[in-house]
């Protein structure tokens, strides 16, 4: 009986502990699950702050490169703005150096050495200078000529125009007057047409001189001829004559050899 009343106490106080670890061990289980929920959270906002991080890494690295490149781009232009700010200034000052050379140059006094000077009246020939500039050495020339054979056409007029005035009288005068007057025209502008036509009829010319030259300017070759052309004086200036003592009524007082003579002093005046 006592045996048996052990044995009931025993299992009466075995089931009481039993009664109060169950709380104990349930708590202790949630606890758990509750820390590893912690432990999970707490690593799944790490890897989320961890991949913030390298992606604001990256973006900052991005920005740096960028902003290396665009102020890599900034002076590189600054450097090309400097160097070209440098090469005008370097080319006004040896535009200025140019210019002051130049200046001092034109100050001082050189020879003049020009070729094909032999322009005036012989006794055979009549010759009148020219020069033309051009950046085409066939052009430079044409020019050249063009103005000989102009001024020795008006050298002439001018010289036929003066003799007429030296040497016709009163009367001849007042005839060729006339004579100009029933053409519509006045006396001086007659004999200069009729000078005109008698040298346009009858100019052959030749070239007893041409040199050509060329120099640079602005970086580009100029070409400048000197021409002298010449004409035989008989084959104007007796034409000339014959039709100033036919509009005269052979009144002019002077025969055609001091005609003649009397032309070249008129012709070389201006030379």
């Amino acid at each position: 009986m006592i045996t048996t009343m052990k044995k009931i106490m025993f299992l009466a106080t075995l089931v009481a502990m039993m009664i109060v670890a169950m709380p104990v061990n349930a708590q202790s289980r949630k606890d758990k699950k509750a820390a590893q929920k912690a432990n999970w959270e707490m690593e799944q906002q790490q890897q989320r702050e961890e991949a913030q991080l390298r992606h604001q890494m990256k973006m900052d690295s991005l920005r740096n490169v960028q902003q290396l490149q665009e102020e890599a781009q900034a002076k590189a232009k600054a450097d090309e703005a400097r160097e070209e700010e440098a090469r005008r200034a370097a080319e006004a000052e040896a535009k200025a150096r140019q210019q002051k050379a130049e200046e001092m140059a034109a100050m001082q006094e050189v020879d003049v050495d020009e070729p094909c000077m032999e322009a005036g009246s012989s006794d055979s020939y009549i010759r009148a200078r020219g020069i033309g500039e051009s950046l085409q050495q066939q052009m430079a020339r044409t020019k050249a000529q063009t103005v000989a054979v102009r001024d020795l056409g008006a050298k002439i007029g001018t010289a036929v125009k003066a003799l007429i005035k030296h040497y016709a009288n009163e009367e001849t005068v007042s005839v060729m007057t006339d004579n100009a007057a029933s053409d519509g025209m006045k006396f001086e502008e007659k004999i200069e047409a009729m000078t005109k036509q008698k040298v346009d009829q009858n100019l052959s010319f030749s070239t007893p001189c041409e040199k050509t030259r060329s120099y640079m300017k602005n970086n580009k070759k100029i070409y400048k001829c000197y021409m002298v052309v010449q004409a035989g004086k008989d084959d104007l200036l007796k034409p000339i004559y014959n039709e100033i003592q036919k509009e005269a009524n052979n009144q002019l007082n002077i025969d055609y050899k001091k005609f003649s003579e009397e032309f070249d002093k008129e012709f070389n005046q201006g030379e």
